[in-house]
């Protein structure tokens, strides 16, 4: 919820200290009260739908947070790390555009209610649906089509009414927890203080009309009025940030909810303790301003929360709070942990942006100006040990943020080493922002949320606003191999031709409106590829509307080679794939707990067994090949997006080649000798086998040839041993079979990594020598051998093996600890099948 008045309190740079693993209040709430979807739908059709008015909503005194004091270690830089190149939104990478697939408006002005603003726009997307969650509605989808499903089309009052303690609700919340497979749903009710935070919770990952929803509440401990509130979720708990406002409307602080995330999964008790984040003493301000629960939806193993904000004092800060034991009904928070950023300012002081200012108010136009908000934080989530987050700052022309810019900027942020026992890291940041006033450019990005795909692709959604263009919504997107801090340049989703100048009794000016202070982006829990982000736009003339977009990933890998690139008949080939990925595009597999994968099929009768997923440029096959048509063969890789490559010009199928192969396997045997061992089950006109060898620079040195049994319906075994000087490194051998007439084809490829086999048994004296109380033994393996290392006193007795185990060829340590042994000499001896040494040690204490 967001408010605007006249500001007055002035915030000073101040030391940011909370007590060290500081307790909270830890309250047994509500039990849960079970409603199926059909029941709350059922009692919206029998007229509980009302739609709340503005003027129920209290008018609150956000504190002033233009003029801050500025963080004196900031980079003054529009992108981390700085490349020492121009700092501009179209400075790109790779031109690469993403795909865009379902494109729907989910909820709109009229079917909110005039009154239920600023939308607030939420949504999120789950295994079949998407969610819309604004002020005033909660609409389902089906996500492949944009259409309702009829799951849920309900007012917020009346999904919460069973907890609520008043009759409005604002500021709703939802995800899709993919950890538990379940839908949560969260909001605030609006008494005037001391007011209730509201959960939902489904049964199911899909909601339909049998879908059972748990609900809960949680009365906030303070007298205080909890607003805006933040929706954090990972493996043990759910993280809810607000702010805190007194009787009078006067900003208090910041607070942060620990929800016990088993408590609400059942029909028991909802268990929360809730923390002091930041204080207000009406002058001054500590603490991090409006806190964000951190998402950590993809490590189930996590035991740590976190919240983020930016901080209530300084620019160019953000405060990080660690929460431990969060799965338990006594969490404790951390000390704030500082996090220097690039410079920042708050929009707040611009107050509003032009909306169309061109188009409609010259000359005689009618486009007003849209407001905005703070430079709080919009949302936050981990991907594979970062933490990556953003909001809106206020820049210069350059992307600098400053007090005295023009335009409103979308700054994002990757953070590193935020976990407990290492200090958080700025990794790298960037800024969208416009530098000049154009007719193809908007000048301002607004309410900016970021997400990162499982290739570690970024989208960022935002609203686009500006001097010559109407609210659109609006996206940019990074590959995981772009230059640091750098993004593409922005594209739109809506073509806005109209002007939001819908004015409210709550508003301040007739020529300011109200937008929505909320967005999110996300990423498909079935794919872990496909984004997806709601922001809101102007649909028609003075109507706002929520477009959700599907954006799709860059699509797999032109396909460049197979190898092998002919294939005779038989079974449980390998074959291996290559993309060509200098452009961006590449396979993809999420993993096995995801719904969608990777899929791969060749035509006219070649069996894939086995997709084995490398890289985003190699996979593996293995597939089986009787009863294939010869000739060039299409081979088909679907990305889990459902994106498909294909190629009819990498591989051939050839009968005339009639070698079954059953194995090929390779050994390192000793110092310079790598034992390759090849099988057919069987054989029909071939002449001979060519063994040839590869260092990876895709060039083929022939070693030899071995001649094949030529006709044959039994097993056969050969075998090829190379003796030549190998370096430590990786080498590739393939096999190549030729028949009679001359024709040859490729059977297989394999890999050695071979390191500098010794070329003798040995054994070394032990360091040090003499010792108290361990030592050291080195020994080396020429060839795979059973090896024994044993300790003799004097008189030849044995005091212990240290070694009794067969070993593969290479260097190898042993500890020997004589603590419980006296001062004297010892002897040690090492035993091969063809090597006796000993060698003498001598203990001193």
């Amino acid at each position: 919820m967001k408010y605007f008045f006249p500001f007055f309190l002035l915030i000073i740079f101040t030391s940011i200290l909370v007590n060290a693993q500081q307790s909270g209040v830890t309250t047994i709430g509500s039990i849960a009260v079970s409603e199926t979807v059909s029941d709350i739908m059922a009692r919206q059709i029998l007229g509980a739908q009302h739609f709340r008015s503005i003027e129920e909503e209290k008018e609150l005194q956000y504190p002033d947070r233009h003029n801050l004091a500025d963080n004196p270690n900031s980079p003054k830089v529009s992108i981390y790390p700085f490349t020492g190149s121009a700092e501009t939104v179209s400075k790109l990478n790779t031109p690469l555009a993403l795909t865009k697939g379902v494109n729907f408006t989910g909820a709109t002005f009229a079917t909110t209610g005039a009154n239920s603003t600023p939308p607030d726009n939420q949504g999120y997307v789950g295994p079949t649906q998407y969610i819309v969650c604004v002020n005033g509605q909660l609409i389902s989808y089906n996500k492949n089509t944009g259409l309702a499903d009829g799951a849920l089309n309900t007012t917020l009052d009346n999904f919460f009414s069973s907890v609520v303690s008043f009759a409005s609700t604002c500021d709703p919340r939802i995800k899709y927890d993919r950890l538990s497979k379940r839908w949560i749903f969260l909001d605030i009710d609006l008494p005037t203080y001391n007011n209730r935070v509201v959960i939902g919770v489904s049964a199911d990952s899909i909601i339909s009309s049998s879908t059972v929803m748990k609900f809960y509440y949680f009365q906030q401990g303070s007298n205080d009025f909890l607003d805006y509130p933040t929706l954090g979720v990972d493996a043990n708990a759910i993280y809810i940030g607000g702010n805190l406002f007194d009787n009078s409307g006067n900003f208090a602080g910041t607070t942060g909810l620990v929800v016990q995330k088993s408590s609400i999964m059942g029909s028991g008790s909802i268990v929360a303790t809730q923390f002091s984040l930041g204080t207000s003493n009406g002058t001054t301000a500590s603490g991090l301003y409006t806190p964000q629960g951190v998402d950590n939806l993809y490590d189930a193993a996590s035991t740590e929360g976190y919240f983020i904000g930016v901080d209530a004092a300084a620019y160019g800060i953000l405060d990080l709070i660690r929460v431990s034991n969060p799965g338990t009904a006594s969490p404790t928070v951390s000390t704030i942990v500082t996090i220097t950023v690039p410079t920042t300012a708050s929009p707040g002081q611009l107050n509003s942006v032009d909306q169309s200012y061109y188009c409609d108010s010259k000359p005689g136009g009618t486009g007003n100006r849209l407001d905005v908000d703070d430079e709080r934080l919009m949302a936050a989530m981990i991907r594979n040990g970062h933490i990556w987050t953003s909001h809106e700052i206020q820049t210069d022309n350059t992307g600098l943020g400053s007090s005295s810019g023009t335009r409103v900027s979308a700054r994002w942020y990757d953070l590193i080493n935020y976990k407990t026992g290492f200090t958080p890291t700025l990794n790298q940041s960037g800024t969208v922002y416009s530098n000049t006033l154009t007719t193809t450019r908007d000048e301002n990005y607004l309410y900016p949320t970021i997400t990162v795909n499982g290739q570690g692709h970024a989208l960022m959604g935002f609203t686009q606003v500006g001097y010559y263009a109407y609210a659109n919504a609006g996206y940019t997107f990074r590959l995981n191999s772009a230059i640091p801090g750098t993004m593409q340049a922005p594209d739109s989703n809506t073509a806005s031709t109209t002007a939001y100048n819908f004015t409210h009794s709550i508003e301040k000016s007739t020529v300011t409106h109200r937008w929505g202070d909320y967005s999110m982006t996300d990423c498909d829990p079935s794919d872990d590829m496909t984004f997806w982000t709601i922001q809101e736009f102007c649909d028609v003339a003075n109507s706002y509307a929520c477009r959700i977009t599907q954006l799709k990933a860059p699509a797999p890998a032109p396909l460049i080679s197979a190898t092998p690139s002919v294939l005779g008949s038989g079974s449980n080939f390998t074959l291996v794939i290559k993309g060509d990925t200098t452009t961006g595009l590449g396979f993809y597999e999420p993993g096995s707990s995801f719904l969608k994968h990777l899929t791969v099929s060749i035509d006219s009768g070649i069996v894939v067994n086995k997709v084995t997923y490398n890289s985003p440029s190699t996979i593996t096959l293995n597939v089986t090949t009787t009863g294939a048509a010869n000739g060039a063969r299409k081979i088909t890789i679907t990305n889990p997006d459902g994106q498909v490559v294909s190629s009819s010009a990498i591989l051939t199928y050839n009968s005339a080649l009639p070698v079954e192969l059953v194995s090929f396997t390779a050994e390192v045997k000793r110092a310079n000798e790598v034992r390759l061992n090849w099988s057919t089950a069987t054989e029909v006109d071939c002449q001979k086998f060519n063994i040839e060898r590869s260092s990876g620079n895709n060039t083929w040195t022939l070693l030899g040839s071995i001649k094949a049994a030529g006709n044959s319906n039994i097993a056969v075994n050969y075998s090829y041993s190379d003796k030549s000087q190998l370096h430590t490194g990786v080498y590739s051998y393939r096999l190549k079979q030729y028949d009679n007439n001359g024709a040859f084809k490729v059977l297989n490829t394999i890999e050695v990594n071979y390191n500098n086999i010794p070329s003798a048994f040995g054994l070394s004296q032990n360091y040090p020598n003499p010792f108290n109380p361990s030592t050291r033994i080195s020994f080396q393996v020429a060839e795979k051998s059973n090896v024994n290392i044993s300790v003799y006193d004097l008189l030849g007795d044995k005091i212990t093996t240290l070694v009794n185990e067969t070993k593969q060829p290479g260097q190898y340590d042993v500890t020997f600890d004589a603590s419980r042994l006296a001062s004297g000499v010892y002897f040690y001896k090492m035993q091969t099948d063809n090597f006796v040494v000993t060698k003498k040690m001598t203990v001193v204490k």
